[in-house]
């Protein structure tokens, strides 16, 4: 099943000047949904929240479904992409769904599509139409209570773009990304992503947007008559400490006012003392979602459209310390092991490399300032994306910067890849040698998955952990490492001097990268926290 799937994905992609076949290739996923009986009234009953966005889609769908799951409700949620495994990218509360349900899924509308495809005439899907189509389909079978539909790229032409009538239509932060696709400006973008704000449904974006983007937002809304919010500030959405054991008892007027005591903003400094803007701007995104899909529910519905005054957000305690304790796989992700610790992230734009770098060095500043831990960047991008600016980020914003750089390829050798897919980890290293004077072949390199498992293994070996033992790593790696690495007795030790104890280890540049760094991770038993 999964050979066949992986055959439908397209070779190339369609530029943003192909309106039509864009527009074309969206309007089939109805088509393809009816042919499998699936008709408007069964997707009006899964009360969707659509989200969109440039970055934090994953991490502010994760949230949602966090937050909804734990008041109770069945969820279903389909990401996009995935990271280890294909099946991750449909979910039942939280949980991935099997492999074997995922290919009797698949073989099961395979029939089905086939027989339609040679009376119709209509051509057979693509790869992400039938993750749809099988999302689709298994949440209306398991009756889910709300299904979270992330956007694959951009939103008004996406194979997602069929909910006429979703509770809640959902835009993270936006910036200039895939332009050949989706436009080359913030103000096209925007509108491509505004594509998914239906009539007379709720609509809320992220307070992080900027002028030009909410104009086209505020524009948009009240052409298809959406009411339009802006998720309100952390420090204005009041959290009551005492819980109520009612799920439906969001926002009623009728509660204790004298029983809120903080605000989410006081939560977040404590509970997240390293977290970022964006991640607060997710979680505040996530949490207005979260109202607007229990005022749906309620059957609180809104004629207006355009931009509408800010909202008034009470949670109680326990809904609040859900979403602080939300993780997303590959985003802003610690995974702790022996001496060291792997920061991993799949930010891939400048906007985002820039937000991890700074989120790296602010977790690692006590270590960097007194001098006592070692910092090693493993890094690339793939296809068209230049390197320069996010290493250039990564190189001024780390301080004192890092002590080894590897640009690997995250393809498997003899991977048949299209041009969208190629590592340039050889071009990532030539940017960095130029950027950074102290780079030499000595500590920054070319490799391979295979020298991130090997030099896992080589920090996990060292019983005094230093410069040179680290770097001897890229020294000995050729000539002593041919085989996949099992738990043995370390090397013999030679009198390393200036011994640290903390190496921290950066994993960023590709989600690419990021899952297959956490799938040969696996052989070692890493603890994700």
């Amino acid at each position: 099943a999964l050979k066949v799937l992986d055959a439908c994905v397209p070779i190339s992609v369609v530029k943003a000047a192909d309106g039509n076949l864009q527009k074309e290739r969206c309007s089939r996923s109805l088509t393809y949904l009816s042919a499998l009986g699936i008709s408007e009234e069964q997707l009006k009953q899964l009360n969707v929240i659509h989200v969109a966005g440039s970055k934090g889609k994953g991490s502010t769908c994760c949230t949602i479904e966090n937050i909804l799951r734990h008041s109770g409700f069945k969820t279903g949620f389909l990401s996009s992409p995935h990271l280890i495994n294909v099946e991750e990218r449909i979910r039942i509360n939280g949980r991935p769904i099997e492999r074997q349900l995922f290919a009797d899924l698949f073989w099961s509308i395979q029939d089905q599509l086939i027989a339609f495809t040679k009376s119709s005439g209509v051509p057979m899907p693509g790869y992400l139409h039938y993750i749809i189509l099988m999302a689709c389909k298994t949440f209306i079978d398991q009756k889910v209570d709300a299904a979270i539909i992330e956007v694959g790229m951009g939103g008004r032409f996406d194979h997602t773009n069929f909910f006429s009538t979703p509770a809640v239509s959902v835009v993270t932060h936006l910036c200039l990304e895939h332009t050949a696709v989706l436009g080359s400006t913030l103000a096209e973008i925007a509108w491509r992503k505004a594509g998914i704000f239906k009539p007379h449904c709720y609509a809320v974006v992220s307070r992080d947007q900027t002028e030009e983007v909410m104009q086209v937002f505020e524009r948009e809304a009240s052409v298809v008559h959406c009411p339009l919010f802006v998720a309100p500030g952390a420090e204005k959405i009041r959290v009551i400490i005492e819980d109520i054991d009612d799920r439906n008892s969001y926002n009623d007027n009728n509660l204790n006012r004298e029983k809120l005591t903080t605000c989410l903003a006081n939560m977040w400094k404590t509970d997240c003392p390293d977290g970022t803007a964006p991640r607060l701007f997710n979680m505040e995104l996530s949490l207005a979602a979260v109202h607007l899909w229990m005022q749906y529910r309620k059957g609180i519905l809104s004629q207006a459209s355009g931009l509408q005054p800010s909202l008034s957000l009470i949670f109680h305690q326990k809904d609040a310390k859900t979403a602080l304790k939300t993780h997303w796989p590959g985003r802003w992700q610690k995974v702790y092991r022996k001496d060291a610790v792997y920061y991993i992230d799949g930010a891939h734009t400048d906007d985002s490399v820039q937000n991890i770098a700074e989120w790296f060095q602010s977790s690692t500043r006590p270590e960097n300032e007194s001098g006592s831990a070692l910092r090693v960047l493993i890094f690339t991008v793939l296809g068209p994306r230049d390197p320069q600016s996010m290493l250039e980020s990564l190189h001024r914003v780390v301080q004192p910067g890092f002590d080894m750089a590897l640009f690997l390829n995250p393809h498997p050798p003899g991977s048949v890849l299209p041009a969208s897919k190629e590592s340039q980890h050889e071009h990532c290293l030539t940017c960095w040698l130029s950027l950074n004077p102290n780079a030499t072949g000595t500590n920054s390199v070319t490799g391979s998955l295979n020298d991130l498992i090997h030099l896992v293994h080589w920090i996990d070996s060292a019983p005094r952990l230093n410069r040179d033992y680290l770097l001897d790593f890229i020294r000995v790696r050729e000539n002593s490492f041919s085989t996949v690495p099992t738990h043995r007795d370390p090397p013999e030790m030679v009198n390393y001097k200036d011994t640290k104890n903390n190496c921290h280890v950066l994993i960023t540049g590709s989600l690419y990268l990021v899952g297959n760094a956490l799938k040969v991770s696996r052989f070692f038993e890493l603890l994700c926290v």
